[in-house]
């Protein structure tokens, strides 16, 4: 898993099948986007905190946080507290993936800070649309806490040219 500079995703996937499944499906709606990947929650706090092994890299955030809830031998629940706990990470959008459809958890996850809670889809191509839904709306809709929302240019120039505008789907 690469790290890069300044990501606008930061994924929290122990699953390296479905840390690159995720990352090409966020890829698929914006092709503009870094996504950097930790297997490890601490470390992923860590590199958020710029604190150990990361206290000197560029203190860029973030635009969006995606946290796998089911990963073994790690405590999704306690990870997504201490996200949410730090003041400098509590402003960014922290969405937490499931395959759990219980609504206790879905429940606790809100009650802890999460965003939004997706229960992940079984088929492959549904898992992929959901990922494209969600990269579309977090990262190109949705206004962050830091960013300029004064400018549509900017925006439309992000979304990917396979897109259709608008003005071609009324016209249909």
């Amino acid at each position: 898993m690469t790290k890069v500079a300044k990501p606008d995703v930061l994924l929290i996937e122990d699953s390296l099948e479905e840390a690159e499944l995720t990352i090409y499906a966020l890829r698929g709606t914006c092709t503009h986007v870094t996504v950097d990947t930790f297997a490890r929650s601490d470390d992923a706090l860590s590199y958020l905190t710029r604190t150990g092994v990361y206290a000197d890299r560029d203190p860029h955030m973030p635009q969006l946080i995606v946290l796998d809830l089911d990963m073994p031998g790690a405590d999704a629940r306690q990870t997504l507290q201490r996200l949410k706990g730090q003041d400098e990470l509590r402003e960014i959008p922290l969405i937490v993936l499931t395959g759990k459809r219980d609504s206790g958890v879905i429940k606790e996850c809100y009650r802890l800070g999460a965003n939004s809670v997706l229960c992940k889809a079984r088929q492959l191509k549904d898992y992929f649309e959901q990922m494209q839904q969600l990269a579309k709306y977090w990262l190109q809709v949705n206004a962050a806490a830091d960013s300029d929302v004064d400018s549509d240019a900017n925006m439309t120039a992000q979304i990917h040219p396979a897109a259709k505008s608008f003005n071609e789907l009324r016209s249909n």
